[in-house]
């Protein structure tokens, strides 16, 4: 069976709409760049202003600028919708710059791992400098082999000081030109394309209702206790969630650093 492919900011936006605020979709009967026209929507005027509309077929999102009718207004996209693309349209509850940043906000409240090969050993050097944007390291390990495989061994006695990485001199490399391996943690670059794959270090379903939670006090703040939102029930909601799906997002420990004796 082929690996599935991995969610898209797309598929996570979309979903986060339909948790949280108004959903409906339909299917077009004309559309332009910036318009779709749905002759079969039967919303009043403006119930979806401000709102996000979502090509279900080209997998784009927009805010909605304008809604009349069954035509919806939006930013140019680069394909127009064709007679019978789908769509979903979500109200202006949680705007879709609050979605997309509450995805962004559930990643960065991570820890993802990334990897570092860059160091080289000096035999006899205690002291290198981190490369640029690695800190927080959780484990490091030395090559055994100077080829592939190199056949890493992880080490015990390092410290992190101030962009360097430090091995007391009793442990310091004995050989030189084999590879140290880093595993640290990576900073989040916001992801802002529709089609950007979501790290597949993240488990979907802990950061989904970790958004869940951040939009939902933003949807609180801005609308306060409105019974028919009930944001206290959802934020509620998603903090048992987030318990429960917490196990099965992995976290990095730092490894153990043994007596330098």
């Amino acid at each position: 069976m082929p690996p599935l492919p991995y969610a898209t900011l797309f598929e996570v936006v979309l979903r986060l709409a339909r948790e949280l605020v108004l959903v409906r979709q339909g299917t077009a009967t004309a559309g332009t760049t910036t318009t779709l026209d749905d002759s079969l929507s039967l919303f009043p005027l403006d119930t979806f202003r401000g709102g996000s509309l979502f090509l279900l077929n080209d997998s784009v999102f927009r805010t909605i600028i304008q809604h009349a009718g069954g035509k919806f207004t939006f930013a140019a996209v680069s394909l127009a919708p064709d007679v019978g693309d789908r769509y979903a349209a979500s109200d202006n509850d949680v705007p879709l710059d609050v979605l997309v940043e509450s995805i962004n906000s559930a990643i960065r409240s991570m820890t993802l791992p990334g990897e570092d090969i860059t160091l080289v050993t000096v035999s006899g050097q205690g002291d290198y400098t981190l490369p640029a944007n690695v800190s927080g390291i959780f484990s490091v390990e030395i090559a055994s082999s100077l080829t592939t495989p190199f056949l890493f061994t992880e080490n015990f006695h390092w410290d992190e000081v101030n962009g360097h990485l430090r091995f007391p001199s009793a442990f310091a490399p004995a050989t030189a030109g084999n590879v140290i391996r880093l595993t640290f943690r990576r900073p989040h670059t916001d992801i802002v394309l529709e089609s950007a794959a979501i790290p597949n270090d993240i488990n979907l379903d802990f950061l989904h209702w970790t958004a869940v939670q951040i939009a939902s006090k933003y949807g609180q703040h801005v609308h306060g206790d409105d019974p028919k939102r009930n944001w206290p029930a959802k934020i509620q909601e998603s903090e048992v969630r987030i318990q429960r799906f917490s196990s099965m997002q992995p976290k990095l420990q730092r490894a153990p650093r043994l007596a330098d004796y």
